[in-house]
């Protein structure tokens, strides 16, 4: 799953949430419905198809992102129950409130993940002697270790071909696009009924779809540097950046530092070519060119050699 992936996948999430605040909608719109199964069903299936991508071979795949996933399941199989329990005295809105899938803990960078993981562990402690009493103290504190020990955790960068094997799964690019057809048109009916009579509900609805063109418009990317023989990041890394602009031709030069996971992660990078020089103590300085493109992932890994001892 690629970054442009993952933020279409966070709008249409966005989306089913405004029905949670204005249950009315599926009601005044008679279409509306209809447009919002489909994208439940939708979501259900990129979510199925996010664990197979999850579940990648122990060979391929680093012991970190194993910790990421285990505690993604644990959640989802708690969070099952505790909605559940929760319809079962009808109280939807706590029931809402825990709703979350396999993909919204696990498919996030890091921090976003444990901050997540953390604040639907809290929601459930917080009604664990009240409504969730089918969840025993004993799976909470197994939770909790799970996500501490990811949480303290060093990640490394994912393998080029694991990132392929990912990105090239046919079952969550069909989903995602069945998804979005519900979203845009969710959005539109939202738009059309109450822009004047609840310019909340519209607004929300709108909102819902600008953060995918907001999305596709800025250049996401980021640069990995691995050691090219064990696969682990090199966190001392140095990425110097040389890029020329095509009209006017000046060189622009900027130095990155790598974050804790040995990347540098943008939200934002100019299209077009820039040439990298990527150095570290211990390693043979490595020359890159790489080429950002609008909508891609342009997700670039550079890998070291060891510099052997004489």
């Amino acid at each position: 799953m690629d970054l442009v992936q993952a933020a279409e996948l966070e709008t249409q999430r966005v989306m089913k949430s405004i029905e949670v605040d204005f249950p009315a909608i599926l009601i005044d719109i008679p279409e509306y419905k209809s447009e919002s199964d489909g994208l439940a069903l939708a979501l259900t299936d990129s979510d199925i198809a996010i664990k197979v991508q999850a579940k990648i071979p122990a060979e391929t795949a680093n012991s970190v992102n194993s910790m990421k996933r285990d505690m993604a399941e644990t959640l989802e199989g708690i969070v099952e129950r505790c909605i559940s329990k929760a319809n079962s005295v009808n109280n939807t809105e706590l029931a809402s409130s825990v709703d979350f899938s396999f993909s919204y803990f696990y498919f996030v960078k890091k921090e976003e993940a444990v901050q997540r993981a953390e604040a639907v562990e809290k929601q459930i402690n917080d009604n664990l002697l009240t409504v969730f009493t089918n969840i025993k103290d004993t799976e909470m504190t197994a939770l909790r270790a799970k996500i501490l020990k990811y949480s303290t955790s060093k990640e490394v960068p994912i393998k080029n071909r694991q990132k392929k094997k990912a990105g090239g799964t046919d079952a969550l690019t069909i989903s995602l696009k069945k998804g979005t057809g519900h979203k845009n048109m969710m959005a539109k009916l939202l738009i059309r009924k109450y822009k004047k009579l609840n310019p909340e509900i519209a607004e929300r609805a709108g909102l819902a779809n600008k953060v995918i063109v907001l999305g596709k418009r800025h250049n996401v990317g980021s640069y990995s540097v691995i050691n090219r023989s064990t696969e682990e990041a090199v966190l001392t890394a140095v990425i110097t950046e040389v890029r020329t602009s095509v009209k006017k031709k000046k060189v622009k030069t900027v130095v990155y530092q790598l974050d804790g996971n040995g990347m540098r992660i943008f939200n934002t990078h100019i299209l077009g070519k820039a040439v990298l020089t990527v150095v570290a103590p211990g390693f043979l300085n490595e020359t890159m060119t790489v080429t950002f493109k609008k909508n891609d992932p342009n997700e670039f890994v550079i890998g070291l050699t060891r510099v052997l001892p004489k």
